[in-house]
C-alpha cells in the first residue's frame, strides 16, 4: 500500500496475467510463481474492531479483505486469491525467539574468541522477551533490547578485564533489571565457550 499506483499496475499484469513485459518487449513468466504481499492495512484498526486474538478467523479475514477493498481498486483485489490475516505472536513464542536471538548474539566472534563461558538464566530470557515485544511492532524491538540489556554491558565487561578476561560470566535477573557478572578467572578454566545456561 506504500507504493506507487504504477506498481499497481505492474501487480494487475503479473497477477492477470501472468507475465511482466517491460518498456523494450522482453517477458518474464509468472506462471509457476506464488506472490505474496503483506500490508499493514487494516491492522490499527483491528485492536479496537476485531481485536488480534478476538473473534473468529473469519471475522478477522472479513476485517483484513474490507480494508483491503477500501484500498485497492476491485480489479486488482478481485486478483488475489487468500487474504490472511496474522496471528499475534503468542507470550512462548516471543521467549522462543528471545533465545535464539541470544545464542546467536552469543555467538558472535567478539566473544567467543575470549574463551569465556556465558551463562544466561532463564529468567533472563522470560524478561528479554517482555521488554522486547511490543503488540504494534511485535518481537522487533528485541534485537534492541538484547543488545542495551545483554551485549553491551558484556562488552563493557570484557573491554574492563581485557588484560584478565573472567572464566565464566553470568547474566541473571536481580529484582526488575538485569545484571552481567564475572566469575573466576581463565587460568582455572583453560576450556571455555558461550552459550545459555
Amino acid at each position: 500500500e506504500k507504493a506507487d499506483g504504477s506498481v499497481h499496475d505492474l501487480l494487475l499484469q503479473i497477477l492477470g496475467e501472468g507475465r511482466l513485459t517491460d518498456a523494450t518487449g522482453r517477458t518474464v513468466s509468472f506462471r509457476n510463481t506464488i506472490v505474496m504481499l503483506t500490508s499493514n492495512l487494516g491492522a490499527s484498526e483491528a485492536n479496537r474492531a476485531v481485536g488480534f486474538g478476538s473473534g473468529t478467523a473469519r471475522d478477522a479475514v472479513t476485517h483484513y479483505l474490507g480494508a483491503a477493498a477500501a484500498f485497492f481498486r476491485p480489479e486488482l483485489l478481485n486478483r488475489f486469491d487468500h487474504v490472511v490475516p496474522y496471528a499475534p505472536l503468542a507470550h512462548a513464542t516471543v521467549v522462543v525467539i528471545a533465545r535464539r536471538a541470544v545464542e546467536k548474539a552469543l555467538a558472535r566472534e567478539g566473544i567467543t574468541r575470549r574463551g569465556v563461558k556465558i551463562e544466561c538464566d532463564d529468567a533472563v530470557i522470560e524478561s528479554l522477551a517482555s521488554l522486547g515485544f511490543d503488540a504494534r511492532y511485535g518481537a522487533r524491538p528485541l534485537h534492541r533490547a538484547i543488545e542495551h540489556h545483554v551485549v553491551a554491558p558484556i562488552a563493557r565487561l570484557l573491554a574492563a578485564t581485557s588484560d584478565a578476561p573472567p572464566a565464566l560470566i553470568r547474566v541473571v535477573r536481580e529484582g526488575d533489571g538485569i545484571v552481567v557478572r564475572a566469575e573466576g578467572s581463565q587460568s582455572s578454566r583453560p576450556e571455555a565457550g558461550a552459550g545459555l545456561a
